[in-house]
């Protein structure tokens, strides 16, 4: 029983410590990664330095905290207790406050490069059209200004808006090429949040606003809560396996022993006098035989001892 107990409060310790392990590891690399993606930060490198060391440091501690609180109360320390909770509420609110804030940017991160992008998209289709429209004008000035015109023949200089026309056509034409070359490399247009739909229309109690606003944080605050209580929970169990119950005093003793009711038998047994079975009987009012079975039992817990004397047995309380 206690190898199971000591196995279970080691394998939960182990699952706490491997999502520990995760959530204080993505934060300090949303740490490192903000610094990066905000060279001006760079300067105060120290201060990152010493952020990413106490967000590992204090979800060491919270790890620990709340699992020898809930020890030392199993052990009846209580004011050790108290103050390991205590510090384990301001570690947790720490760590929990970096996760959600990781979380939460991520979120936000990956929604204004969607938004970006299809702004992007919508710029290239706006220029698109505009270009094809000034196509269209130019092949229509083409068409009335170049009326006779021959290329290599006529002479350019008498036909000034025809040449122009030309020109806007091939310009025109260069250009819708090469922004729908963009539009092609751009790809297509990026649901904001495609996830808040879906999971929206598997659970129709749910609104998209409503999953767009906890999906991203399930995950991330599912690994610092189980982070948090398995690791609670194994050195609970370790506790139960080291708790040593409170010795009694030996008038405590005494009481105990006052009040514990006697078997009839025992009680029947005079003190230090040895009877034998059938007198025993007798004055239980019993068959010989189910005295006899009973006296069976009691020297089996060790209550009594039986003696043979010839034919007879010779029965003895020890008390």
């Amino acid at each position: 029983m206690k190898c199971t107990t000591i196995f279970a409060g080691a394998l939960a310790i182990a699952i706490g410590l491997g999502a520990t392990t995760v959530d204080v590891w993505s934060n300090v690399e949303f740490i490192a990664g903000d610094t990066v993606r905000n060279p001006a930060d760079l300067a105060d490198l120290t201060n990152w330095n010493s952020l990413m060391a106490a967000t590992v440091a204090i979800a060491v501690a919270s790890f620990g905290a709340l699992g020898g609180a809930a020890a030392a109360w199993r052990l009846r320390a209580r004011l050790i207790s108290c103050g390991l909770l205590f510090a384990w509420i301001c570690a947790a609110a720490f760590s929990l406050s970096a996760t959600l804030d990781r979380a939460g940017s991520q979120r936000d991160n990956a929604i204004h490069a969607q938004r970006s992008h299809n702004v992007q998209i919508d710029r290239v289709a706006a220029a698109i059209t505009t270009q094809r429209a000034r196509l269209k004008a130019a092949t229509q000035a083409e068409a009335d200004e170049c009326k006779g015109y021959k290329a290599g023949v006529s002479k350019d200089e008498g036909w000034p808006k025809c040449i122009t026309a030309k020109g806007e056509i091939k310009s025109a034409t260069n250009e819708i090429g090469e922004l729908e070359a963009t539009l092609a490399g751009l790809g297509a247009e990026k649901v904001e949040d495609s996830m808040g739909s879906r999971v929206a229309a598997l659970f129709p109690f749910l609104t998209p606003g409503q999953v767009a606003t906890y999906q991203p944080i399930t995950l991330p605050v599912s690994l610092f809560f189980f982070g948090q209580f398995f690791p609670a929970l194994g050195f609970l169990l370790w506790s139960s396996v080291l708790a040593v119950p409170a010795p009694q005093s030996q008038q405590t003793a005494q009481v105990m022993r006052d009040i514990t009711p006697v078997h009839p038998v025992i009680a029947a047994l005079p003190a230090g006098k040895a009877i034998s079975n059938k007198a025993l009987a007798r004055q239980l009012g019993l068959s010989e035989a189910t005295a006899s079975r009973r006296v069976r039992d009691l020297r089996r817990q060790g209550l009594l001892t039986v003696e043979r004397r010839g034919r007879e047995l010779a029965i003895r309380r020890l008390s």
